[in-house]
């Protein structure tokens, strides 16, 4: 998904952040910790686990040198999802044109009817099974909205 937990480790103190994405280029904080006696899985990368985000929600005060906000740096990179609508996918019996990765095996599916743009945005489970997020239609679609090419959240 789109919610991840970022950490570094600072001498024994593993700092911890919590953070969603809702754009490439926008996340925001949920939750920090700080730990300071972190057990030893949770310090390396392949088996740090969301069971590691423990410890104390750390004291933050700009004005206090003692106590700086933790700064966080992290801009986004898509990854493609791994389970991809079939070619031969349809809505209402007709072919679905066009198709947009938002990640996380979620996509929005769409076809042109005359003027209105039919969008189904769904989310994978496995292979076969998803589950139906949203619907829409947009009687007046811009015409770049048409087209696999320009077709845009």
């Amino acid at each position: 998904g789109n919610v991840w937990i970022i950490a570094t480790l600072e001498g024994d103190t593993l700092t911890m952040i919590k953070i969603r994405y809702t754009d490439k280029k926008t996340s925001s904080v949920l939750a920090k910790r700080r730990d300071k006696k972190p057990d030893k899985a949770c310090i390396k990368q392949e088996t740090f686990a969301e069971s590691c985000f423990k410890g104390d929600v750390p004291e933050e005060d700009a004005k206090d040198p003692k106590k700086p906000p933790i700064k966080v740096v992290v801009p986004g990179e898509r990854e493609p999802s791994p389970i991809v609508p079939a070619k031969d996918s349809k809505i209402d019996d007709k072919p679905v044109t066009m198709k947009l990765d938002l990640g996380g095996n979620v996509w929005i599916i769409a076809r042109l009817e005359g003027e209105t743009l039919i969008m189904i945005k769904i989310k994978y489970t496995d292979k076969a099974t998803f589950t139906v997020l949203e619907k829409r239609k947009d009687p007046k679609a811009d015409k770049a909205c048409g087209k696999q090419e320009t077709f845009a959240e």
